[in-house]
């Protein structure tokens, strides 16, 4: 377990602005409280600071999703959770008894959703879903729009640490995350506090990080272009066996 205020006295700890077993408080742990928050939201822009991927599923709502009246997602959006600052993937969740089928969708980049020539065509299903991380609330459009409530939109989205929501609350961490973080404020402090970081810290500081980044790297499953693999014989013909 470790609070905020774990963290930040640890850092100005390895800087040197603490001694052992001194208590922070005031104007220091206020300063501390503000560049850990700063910090928390830099490392969510990274993706392999993310641990876990997480999956979310939402209802539709017939004729929304289109570029004039999109989905919100945030903590005040129509879609109510933390914004994502990513997604990782997205899924058509349909509409049946237990155990449901979810079929993959497209995520679609800026270029793929501006050359569709019908954004607001209609349909029960939906075969992609545009991102958008605007500030506070994200926007997400569906392609073709929704026409139906009966199935549901799936996001899988990289969970992130942080930000804290007070310096007393307390988390889980996972393995190594306590000493990374803790490096990475004393870093961040030693410049506002004129303070030096011993070489050999540093390093220590820095694999840290690289251990946590490469412990949640994720394999992917290679694409192949279907150019490499089209071929004019698509087919098979029972008479002549061709």
């Amino acid at each position: 377990m470790a609070s905020a205020v774990d963290l930040i006295g640890g850092a100005f700890g390895l800087i040197g602005v603490l001694e052992a077993g001194q208590t922070i408080g005031g104007d220091l742990l206020a300063d501390g409280y503000r560049r850990l928050q700063n910090m928390m939201g830099i490392l969510g822009l990274q993706t392999l600071t993310a641990p876990t991927i997480g999956r979310e599923v939402f209802a539709l709502v017939a004729g929304k999703g289109g570029p004039s009246n999109p989905y919100t997602i945030g903590p005040t959006g129509d879609l109510v959770t933390t914004r994502p600052n990513a997604l990782e993937g997205a899924g058509l969740l349909l509409a049946g008894p237990d155990p449901r089928v979810e079929i993959p969708r497209t995520l679609y980049t800026d270029d793929a959703y501006e050359a569709l020539p019908i954004k607001d065509l209609p349909n029960a299903l939906f075969t992609g879903a545009y991102y958008n991380a605007f500030a506070g609330n994200g926007t997400i459009n569906l392609w073709p729009v929704p026409n139906t409530t009966l199935h549901a939109l799936v996001l899988y989205r990289l969970d992130q640490i942080g930000p804290f929501a007070s310096p007393t609350a307390t988390y889980t961490l996972p393995p190594g995350y306590d000493e990374m973080l803790e490096g990475q404020l004393a870093k961040r402090l030693r410049g506002p506090y004129r303070r030096q970081l011993d070489p050999e810290v540093v390093k220590d500081i820095d694999d840290a990080l690289a251990v946590c980044k490469r412990q949640n790297y994720k394999d992917n499953d290679l694409a192949t272009d279907p150019a490499l693999t089209n071929t004019p014989r698509t087919g098979y013909n029972i008479d002549t066996g061709q």
